[in-house]
């Protein structure tokens, strides 16, 4: 279930968990397994050991990637960095899930909210697509 709401049909396992269109604030998922007898792992009858595992909460807020380019031609990737959050600057050469994203800089947390230039190199591709992973606090 989806912060707290109502359970959802049951899944298998090998499902993954796939969420859009998700609200600007904090989020959780829960999920309780069935076990080999048939009950849930969060069966009143298994007593205190009853539980539903739930996630981390994340949160969700309004993120803008923009590329600005220099008189001179050098590209900037610019974005909002919040105060106390550190950042990972990732791209890669293809929109295919296949291919994987590769490092291109970490942003240590700012002390003050601030728009963030990242200069970076597009070179040799014309087609680059980046992404920005907020690292857990």
């Amino acid at each position: 279930r989806f912060d707290g709401a109502e359970w959802s049909g049951e899944t298998a396992i090998t499902n993954p968990i796939s969420l859009s269109g998700l609200s600007l604030g904090a989020h959780y998922v829960e999920v309780t397994g069935k076990r080999d007898s048939g009950t849930y792992q969060d069966d009143p009858e298994l007593g205190p050991n009853a539980r539903v595992t739930r996630s981390r909460l994340w949160t969700v807020f309004p993120l803008q990637l923009s590329l600005q380019a220099t008189s001179e031609g050098v590209l900037s990737l610019h974005f909002l960095a919040e105060a106390g959050r550190a950042y990972v600057v990732e791209s890669r050469d293809d929109a295919s899930f296949s291919i994987p994203w590769r490092r291109v800089a970490d942003v240590a947390a700012q002390s003050v909210s601030k728009d963030y230039a990242l200069p970076i190199n597009n070179e040799g591709n014309p087609v680059r697509y980046y992404r920005l992973v907020l690292l857990s606090q």
